[in-house]
């Protein structure tokens, strides 16, 4: 099982790195500057609000069916047709739902216009992650991996013409990006809907109460679960909109940006590893091999990154933005520890949700999410954006600690403290201090921390150059 996670990871990452940070960090960040921290922070808050309810049109569904039909495959084109019934009624209670909390949240006028539409985009987004979950199930990765960056290469190409041909004239509309990621979900979701067909036969909408029932009883853990994460995810961008103002909250996007750059990055090793540990799990096989050898790619790769962004944290920043950058280097220096924490419980949640060990998940997401909301409570109001970060930073790294002490006691599995972890981790820290004392330009600096990172990474044996080659070869064979 690890040659194909290895070659469909190289596949996967390599579109995505190619695609989704070249969208958040170079299209969305220009039309922050485009449009002004305060008009971006008004949209930032309004997408986080609609992302945290957008449990309502999967109610776990999609982590409930990639672990089902990965374990039973043949049950594909019996149950989809019910199961995309049920979600288009969850999905016509959520535009309901979430309009209707909008206004209790007092949003009136051109915000409540942009957050319908905002809805209509989860809903699209929610069924894109629904559809992938079945190739992913079949263990299509392959056509699951281009359908991972489908909606964003096509936003960003729409973006990238509003902004740099003049086709958008000297100004841009906050509410040209809000269309134009709706438009592209839609897109994404006919391409994949025609990739599953070929699988699970014609599209029949089959109305069955029961098979409902059974369907939400069991994918409702998964529900609670993503609902407490997206809590804790988002609640801050709402809560400085709401409480402070929208530019604190556009402060706060421009570090966030690539926090959630990351994260994506991140959350792919969990769309790979999920089936692969389901299956494994249901065949009786080990495994540590695989979680340890995710969890030392994932680990290297994302201390590499928070480094350059530690060390060179100014210019970072001034590479994607025109203003602000100082107001948004305290909480910039955060998240990235942040992400650190966040991006390895991909490795662990993965594990324990392949197991089955949710009402375990359940409690830590949960007391992450409670946490969250009283540490933003009470730094928000005094600190703005850089008690949001310190909330987020506080969070994961409670949740990750007691995912790790979850996967030892309840799959007698967990990464350890190794000499070439801690090798690489010391060594690597050192030396990225070392060339920012020296007088080396920002660029220059910044392509020597990479470049020592990936050569640690080797040298410690964090990366293995001949179980990757060996994992190429055995899958082109």
């Amino acid at each position: 099982m690890q040659p194909r996670f290895l070659s469909n990871l190289v596949l996967l990452l390599g579109l995505n790195l190619l695609v989704k940070p070249f969208y958040l960090l170079v299209v969305e960040a220009e039309i922050q500057n485009r449009v002004g921290a305060h008009a971006f922070g008004t949209y930032f808050a309004l997408i986080s609000f609609s992302f945290i309810l957008n449990i309502i049109p999967d109610l776990g569904i999609t982590n409930w069916n990639t672990r089902h039909i990965a374990r039973n495959s043949q049950l594909l084109q019996k149950h989809f047709g019910y199961i995309f019934t049920l979600r288009l009624c969850l999905s016509a209670l959520f535009i309901v739902v979430c309009l209707v909390c909008g206004f209790v949240l007092n949003y009136r006028g051109t915000e409540m216009a942009i957050l319908a539409i905002l809805a209509l985009s989860q809903v699209l987004a929610s069924l894109l992650l629904f559809l992938r979950s079945n190739l992913a199930g079949l263990h299509r990765f392959r056509e699951d991996s281009l359908l991972s960056v489908l909606d964003r290469l096509l936003l960003a190409a729409a973006m990238s013409l509003l902004l740099w041909t003049g086709l958008g004239g000297d100004r841009f509309d906050i509410r040209w990006l809000v269309w134009g990621q709706a438009g592209a979900y839609a897109a994404a979701c006919a391409v994949a809907m025609f990739m599953v067909m070929r699988h699970a036969g014609r599209l029949r909408l089959s109305w069955d109460p029961v098979f409902f029932r059974a369907v939400l009883k069991e994918s409702s853990p998964y529900a609670l679960l993503i609902f407490f994460s997206a809590v804790a995810y988002r609640l801050d961008s709402v809560m400085l909109e709401r409480w402070r103002s929208p530019h604190d909250s556009g402060i706060y996007a421009m570090a966030f940006r690539f926090y959630e750059a990351f994260n994506m990055m991140a959350y792919l090793f969990a769309s790979l590893l999920l089936p692969m540990y389901s299956r494994m799990l249901k065949k009786d096989e080990d495994t540590g091999p695989l979680m340890s050898q995710a969890f030392r790619l994932l680990f290297s790769g994302a201390l590499v990154v928070c480094s350059i962004a530690w060390f060179k944290s100014g210019y970072v920043l001034s590479l994607f933005y025109d203003h602000s950058i100082a107001e948004a280097r305290p909480s910039f220096h955060l998240l990235m520890a942040g992400v650190l924490l966040f991006s390895l419980q991909y490795i662990f949640g993965s594990l324990l949700t392949a197991k089955g060990a949710l009402k375990s998940l359940l409690w830590t997401a949960f007391t992450g999410m409670v946490l969250n909301a009283v540490l933003n409570t009470l730094l928000i109001p005094a600190m703005g954006p850089e008690g949001a970060a310190i909330a987020n930073v506080a969070t994961q790294g409670l949740v990750v600690t007691v995912q790790v002490w979850l996967v030892r006691r309840k799959v007698n599995r967990t990464p350890v403290i190794t000499p070439r972890l801690a090798a690489f981790t010391l060594l690597l820290l050192l030396f990225s201090w070392l060339i920012t004392r020296s007088a080396l330009s920002d660029l220059v600096a910044c392509l020597c921390i990479l470049l020592t990172g990936i050569v640690l990474a080797f040298v410690t044996r964090m990366v293995n150059p001949a179980r990757l080659a060996a994992a190429m070869r055995r899958e082109d064979d």
